[in-house]
């Protein structure tokens, strides 16, 4: 039964009759046919808000340390042990975090660097408003927990690896849908100017994982990934496009693309009109960044690097899914490199890098400017659901914009535990 749809009916002057129900001149009918409904709409509740169907006790909201918002209500956000949801704009969050984690730390020293993920945590990866997978690390191991109920439940893998007795760094998890999935990982190896990684693949929704390809340790089908540059993370456009992206520190792009699912590597060019800025930029050291694909056509990879004195941001955007890059307008500073960017929609984007907001409405093609308020320094984060409403965390609390980032209030907000 559609819930909305009953309800819809029954606020109709003329509520459409069912077999089965009952029905008649007057109000009896409506009525009947409303507490059906409602029943309906009651059954349904813990399917849409599953956290607030148990009974918990409310409290101020932790410390925070980074949020992936899905929209202008839905968002997740992680504490030094917790992992928390939304359904309400950030006024209320509950403490979904999985009980196998046993009050451990899900955030440490190996998964808090989140330069290369604009702002949002490197261990987090959402789909849709009721799908996320979390990745906590341990000595030699790590575990992926995933839900697809809004933390209702929680399922967890462990991989086995072989880091030497330390954690393994999380470079990135990504999920195309809620089977495709995959898992970087650095296990601390390589001389100077380069960095292992492994890739790791599920298409089962993270229930098992398979290596896809590493840089020091292949398993069987597994492919290779260079040892070569310093890996900033990955990104997917569909369940079998790729790209790795990274830093070389001799001249020139360091990008990798596959179109086989991961399992094997080849480099991939980017290019701008020759005596441009962008152009300089890229016959530098610049560094590519995971990009973040609208669909599977459109998307945007960041780029930034120095062009002479300045230092350059530019969101390389291709229609085609990757299979030709052109450059934007590139955002030009002096002093500091990008911290938060992301793209709510395939038009509106933001960056930052501390002191001010640069938002665009046409893909990039033009950028505004705004300098930050005092109150929102020092920013950890700023993170956008959609093209006006965004969030920003200072101190570990959240402050929130309904005007793309004209305006910014303290958000009172609290914890609900189980």
């Amino acid at each position: 039964m559609n819930a909305r749809s009953d309800l819809v009916l029954c606020g109709s002057r003329r509520p459409a009759r069912a077999a089965g129900t009952v029905s008649g001149k007057g109000g009896a009918g409506r009525r009947a046919c409303c507490l059906l409904a409602l029943a309906a709409a009651l059954m349904l509740l813990p399917a849409v808000l599953p956290q607030a169907a148990a009974a918990g006790t409310s409290s101020a909201l932790p410390a925070l340390l980074g949020t992936d918002m899905v929209n202008g209500n839905v968002g997740w956000a992680v504490t030094h042990t917790q992992i928390l949801r939304t359904a309400n704009g950030g006024r209320v969050w509950y403490d979904i975090t999985p009980a196998g984690t046993s009050g451990a730390p899900i955030e440490d020293e190996a998964t808090t660097d989140y330069a290369s993920t604009g702002g949002r945590p490197a261990n987090l990866a959402v789909v849709g408003s009721a799908a996320a997978w979390l990745v906590v690390p341990a000595t030699n191991s790590l575990t992926v927990y995933a839900t697809t109920d809004a933390g209702a439940h929680w399922s967890g893998a462990a991989l086995a690896l072989d880091t030497g007795g330390n954690e393994p760094g999380i470079l990135g998890v990504h999920f195309v849908d809620r089977h495709h999935g995959w898992l970087a990982v650095t296990l601390g190896g390589g001389a100077a100017g380069s960095m292992d990684e492994e890739l790791y693949a599920s298409t089962d929704g993270g229930a098992t994982w398979h290596l896809a390809s590493g840089s020091l340790t292949t398993g069987p089908g597994a492919g290779h990934i260079s040892l070569g540059g310093i890996k900033t993370g990955f990104g997917f456009a569909g369940t079998r496009h790729g790209w790795l992206t990274g830093l070389s520190y001799a001249l020139g792009v360091w990008l990798y693309a596959s179109g086989n699912a991961g399992r094997t590597w080849h480099t991939a060019g980017l290019s701008a009109p020759s005596g441009t800025a962008v152009a300089r930029m890229l016959h530098s050291y610049p560094t590519t960044l995971p990009p973040t694909f609208i669909g599977a056509r459109k998307g945007f990879l960041p780029v930034f690097g120095s062009a002479g004195a300045s230092l350059l941001t530019d969101f390389f955007v291709t229609f085609n899914g990757g299979i030709t890059w052109r450059p934007t307008a590139p955002i030009v500073t002096r002093s500091t490199w990008p911290q938060f960017w992301g793209w709510p929609d395939t038009r509106h984007g933001f960056e930052s890098n501390g002191n001010r907001l640069n938002t665009t409405t046409n893909s990039g093609h033009t950028w505004r400017v705004m300098a930050l308020p005092k109150k929102l320094k020092p920013v950890t984060q700023i993170d956008f659901g959609t093209r006006s409403i965004g969030w920003a965390i200072i101190h570990g609390k959240l402050m929130k914009t309904r005007n793309g980032g004209q305006s910014w209030t303290k958000l009172a907000a609290s914890l609900v535990s189980p």
